[in-house]
């Protein structure tokens, strides 16, 4: 089960005005883990493969969950040391109850930040059981044949098959991203398609031409778009006003400029 925890600022606030503190203490409960975005579209599709896109889910449940050991763990231990300590406090007295007031101190500051790291484990943990589940009901988890991925993971004669299906497609991914950049396969690339079979380093290529070729394709499309409506006078996109771009605004700076 989740659980949603809320700190209070513990530093010194007296220079700080009521709206410095009402900052930092939201600041402090934000959300910092990994945002469900990024591990949907730059983790879980960084792997190309629907086959090896379900795998990696599951590699990352499995580290999150191993935090959520540690970090439950490491709570109970915080806990009990904060609660030895309060209790030598109370029986102690001079220097002894002070290095019995040092390891409370310690230990409630350990305690605090382990319970902000654990709710982020958690919710880091519930992230990618959701997208697990969006995996299972998606049309990804079912292969052209019929076959069913999530139920088929850990048969070694599936994963043998999937796992070529896996390098075919990311070696060719890699070569049309060495064909925008170099306009040629990498030695890299090339070093581990030559490692395959003839027949599986033919398919590699024709993917790679295929790709590189439609996505230039797209990119030229966009760049004669984007040229016209400049050429036209349209508004700048949203992404060319956070950059702050503007040509009207630079040919005026321009013509200044030539003027003195």
């Amino acid at each position: 089960m989740d659980h949603k925890v809320v700190l209070d600022v513990q530093s010194d606030k007296s220079k700080l005005t009521e709206q410095d503190v009402e900052e930092i203490r939201s600041a402090i409960n934000l959300y910092w883990a990994q945002p469900k975005f990024k591990a949907e579209h730059f983790v879980g599709n960084s792997q190309i493969h629907p086959y090896a896109k379900y795998k990696q889910f599951l590699l990352e449940l499995k580290s999150r969950e191993e935090v959520c050991e540690s970090m439950e763990y490491h709570l109970k231990i915080t806990r009990l040391e904060m609660e030895i300590a309060e209790e030598q406090m109370q029986s102690l007295e001079g220097i002894e109850r002070k290095r019995a007031e040092l390891e409370f101190t310690k230990a409630k500051k350990d305690f605090r930040m382990s319970e902000r790291r654990m709710e982020d484990a958690y919710r880091e943990r519930r992230q990618y059981l959701e997208l697990i589940r969006d995996f299972k009901n998606s049309k990804q988890n079912i292969l052209p044949d019929g076959r069913v991925i999530s139920e088929l993971v850990g048969d070694e004669d599936f994963e043998q098959e999937m796992e070529k299906q896996y390098w075919t497609v990311r070696l060719a991914k890699q070569v049309a991203l060495d064909y925008a950049q170099y306009g040629r396969p990498g030695a890299g690339n090339m070093d581990s398609i030559l490692m395959l079979s003839g027949e599986q380093q033919n398919e590699v290529l024709g993917l790679a031409s295929d790709l590189f070729t439609r996505v230039e394709a797209r990119n030229n499309m966009f760049l004669s778009d984007a040229t016209k409506r400049m050429q036209l006078g349209h508004t700048e996109k949203e992404l060319a006003k956070l950059a702050d771009i503007n040509i009207n605004k630079s040919v005026n700076l321009l013509q200044r400029l030539e003027e003195n």
